[in-house]
Parts: structure tokens; sequence; C-alpha cells
């Protein structure tokens, strides 16, 4: 399949995720990159091979208020990708997933800057945290030589590059002992669908990138 079909077959996907998580997340003034370009490229190449760790554990008052909501903590690591294409800067994203459960799951995604991600087949804004037509893209992936998806999603950082707003849109993820060998479908609520996460220490994705480098054993479709 073509970028180009994936990117419709994304597009059509995403629409009814519009704006779910503004409701619970209280940041309709927050100015995150809007017009002018791509506002995470530069703030992934300047962490370096290390990467950039965003992080934001929910308290037992937040989830108390929130009783929709199964996430109780979500963990990303921004890397660059090592065999960037020439047409195209990307990066990858490594995430973990805390369930309230205390069940983590686990994803690995690929992001690009792409113009017009974050229109709809109208012309319309897709994601209203997203101040832009412009968007910067992930596809959640099995494995990276795995060319099948695993969700898609827009990511949009503030100005500073101190917060990160994220779409859940994860339809697989990694899960069980034993370095999460077993990829399992997934689906979250509307209280789910948005996070706010804040720029941590990067000691903070220790780890991440070790789990997701085991190989999946086990896929329930």
């Amino acid at each position: 399949m073509t970028r180009t079909a994936l990117t419709e077959r994304r597009r059509r996907r995403l629409a009814p995720l519009v704006g779910l998580g503004l409701l619970m997340t209280g940041w309709p003034g927050l100015g995150l990159a809007g017009p002018g370009g791509d506002g995470l490229g530069p703030i992934v190449a300047r962490a370096g091979s290390g990467g950039a760790c965003f992080e934001r554990v929910y308290d037992a008052a937040h989830l108390a208020r929130q009783r929709g909501q199964t996430i109780a903590a979500m963990t990303v690591l921004l890397t660059p990708d090592p065999t960037p294409e020439p047409e195209v800067r990307a990066f990858h994203v490594l995430t973990r997933i805390t369930l309230r459960s205390a069940e983590p799951l686990y994803g690995q995604s690929t992001c690009w800057w792409e113009a017009g991600a974050n229109l709809g087949n109208r012309r319309e804004r897709l994601v209203a945290f997203v101040r832009d037509d412009d968007a910067t893209r992930c596809m959640a992936m099995i494995e990276p030589d795995n060319a099948e998806e695993a969700g898609d999603y827009l990511i949009a950082p503030d100005p500073a590059g101190r917060i990160l707003m994220v779409q859940n849109g994860f339809s697989q993820m990694r899960a069980g002992p034993a370095g999460a060998r077993a990829m399992r479908d997934v689906a979250f609520g509307a209280a789910d669908a948005t996070l706010k996460l804040h720029r941590v220490d990067p000691a903070r994705c220790t780890g991440l990138a070790a789990v997701l480098a085991e190989p999946v054993r086990v896929q329930n479709r």
C-alpha cells in the first residue's frame, strides 16, 4: 500500500475522534504549534540519539473525577530515525500506557510532518489541539519491519517543547510478560482520546527501547 493510500485511510479513521479529549484536559487556550511548520522535528533533532521523553501520571483525584478514563499513565520517547528517507524527516515514538489495573501496554510508531494531515475529506479540521491544517502524523506498527498498521494519530508540542499533546489512536498494542511479546487489539473511550504530557528527564523512558526490541510472538486479532 502506498503512503498516499495509507494517508487517506488514516484520515477517514481519524474523523470520529475530533476533539473527544477536550473536555477532560482543560487546555483550550494552550498555544500549540500552529502555522509555521514542523514543531517536533527540531525538538527531536536537538535531543540527539537519547531522544526526548514526555510523561503524564494521573493522580487519584483526577482519576476519581474522570471515571471513564482507563489510562493511569503514559510515557513516550521520541527518537530520530536512524535510516531516514531523503524526502521525509521522520522520527520514532516508543510508547508505554499504564492502565488503571496497572497493566502496561506498549506501542511503537513512525511519525512525520505532513501537509494537510489535520484535514478531512471536506477540509474540516480533524483534531482541535492542532491549530493548523498541517500536522505531525504517526503510524503505529506491529514491528519496524512489519508494514501492518496498528493505529494512527496526530501529536503536537507547545512552542517551547515542554508539553506534548497526543491523540490516542492505537488499535493494537503489546501486552503481557516476557518483554510484551503478545500483540492484542485495544479499544479506548472518549476519556482516553487525548492526553497532555510533560517533558521529563530521559531516565523516565529507560527500558522502553529494550521492551519494544523484543519480537512479537503472538498476535491476537
